[in-house]
C-alpha cells in the first residue's frame, strides 16, 4: 500500500483529463449510438432529463446561460461571442469536435449535433427556449425565456 502519491497533478492538468474525458465519452456514446442503430437524439435527450432537476440553482436567464455555457467551454468549446438581455441570450461557439476527434471517432461534423439536444429538457422545465446551428466549425445558440 502507498503512503504517499507517487504523482503530482496541478489543477490544470486535472482540469485537461476532465476536458478530454467528457469531450471522448460524448463521442463515443455518439458513435456507439449511431453503431448499434440507437437514436442520437434519444440518447442526448435521456442525459439531460438525468440532469435537469440539478439546475434547480437557476433563478433567472442570465443564470441558466451562465450555466450552459459553463458547461459548453468546460468541454473545451472556445467562446466567440455572447450577446443578450436578461431575456434572451446568444451564443457561438467553435472547437468541438476537432478534426482528429472526428476522425479518430469515424463520426462527421454533423453527427455531433443531437449533442445539443442535452439542454432542451433542463430548459424547458425552466420555462426556457433553446435552439441551435451549425455553420461548419461554429454553432450558434439562442436561449429565449418564455
Amino acid at each position: 500500500m502507498l503512503n504517499e502519491i507517487p504523482f503530482a497533478y496541478t489543477p490544470e492538468q486535472i482540469s485537461g483529463f476532465a476536458t478530454a474525458n467528457v469531450r471522448g465519452l460524448a463521442l463515443a456514446a455518439t458513435n456507439f449510438c449511431r453503431e448499434n442503430h440507437f437514436s442520437t437524439e434519444d440518447f442526448w435527450c435521456f442525459m439531460g432529463c438525468q440532469f435537469a432537476d440539478k439546475w434547480d440553482w437557476v433563478k433567472s436567464t442570465d443564470d441558466l446561460m451562465f450555466g450552459i455555457l459553463g458547461n459548453v467551454l468546460s468541454m473545451g468549446f472556445e467562446l466567440l461571442s455572447v450577446s443578450g438581455n436578461g431575456y434572451e441570450y446568444t451564443a457561438e461557439v467553435t472547437g468541438w469536435p476537432s478534426d482528429e476527434e472526428v476522425d479518430y471517432f469515424e463520426l462527421a461534423r454533423v453527427d455531433t449535433d443531437d449533442m445539443w439536444k442535452i439542454f432542451l429538457p433542463i430548459t424547458d422545465r425552466l420555462a426556457h427556449d433553446f435552439s441551435w446551428q451549425r455553420d461548419g466549425e461554429k454553432v450558434t445558440f439562442t436561449l429565449t425565456r418564455r
